[in-house]
């Protein structure tokens, strides 16, 4: 990680001594805006690291570190208004966090989309957002509804999106997540158990026997 990674970059920019402001500017430069994936925190965790033994001489056993999630251009203005909505109402500090990771998300996507004002959003857009979200869908689906409701009851957009994601369904599939194994799919391929007739269990020198 180091050879290939902070000393590398370094090593690019002609930089040879390290810096708590190089190490952020490493972090920026390596990670963007949106879901931070195990690898990413991990690089995030030895630059700190790094930074910890450079000017503490130890490395800090928890690090806290506000994560932002920026809601920029004009989709992301848009957003801002319902979070303050949602902040007028009363909502707790958790659930704003919630309601900000996500819109980020859904306009990060749009970016690679190249979807940059609210009339560019498209029913196939938000389908799509949604269909590549493997965890918390049910989440997504409901942050978003509430967001497309909002636009339309301030007339911010003239889609009814909230109406689709009211109709949104999708299929539930049991896994077993660690081997990824669709259940369905195994059960379908097993074999039935022949039945074992009593006398297997009586038998002498058999595994129980009276």
């Amino acid at each position: 990680m180091w050879k290939h990674g902070i000393l590398s970059w370094m090593q690019e920019k002609n930089l040879t001594t390290y810096s708590a402001d190089t190490g952020e500017e490493f972090i920026h430069s390596f990670i963007k805006p949106g879901y931070v994936t195990t690898r990413q925190r991990d690089v995030i965790r030895s630059v700190q690291a790094l930074t910890d033994f450079m000017n503490l001489g130890y490395v800090r056993k928890k690090t806290f570190i506000p994560v932002v999630h920026p809601l920029d251009g004009e989709i992301g203005m848009q957003m801002k208004k319902l979070v303050h909505h949602l902040q007028s109402l009363c909502r707790s500090p958790i659930t704003i966090k919630e309601y900000e990771l996500y819109l980020n998300r859904f306009l990060t996507f749009l970016g690679y989309e190249q979807v940059y004002t609210v009339s560019g959003i498209k029913e196939r857009h938000i389908l799509k957002f949604v269909s590549t979200m493997e965890n918390n869908k049910v989440d997504i689906v409901s942050y978003l509804r509430v967001l497309f409701r909002y636009w339309h009851e301030e007339k911010i957009t003239d889609g009814n999106f909230h109406e689709l994601l009211d109709r949104y369904k999708w299929t539930r599939r049991e896994k077993m997540s660690y081997l990824r194994i669709d259940i369905s799919s195994l059960l379908k391929c097993s074999l039935a158990v022949p039945p074992v007739p009593d006398s297997f269990y009586t038998q002498k020198g058999g595994i129980f026997y009276e």
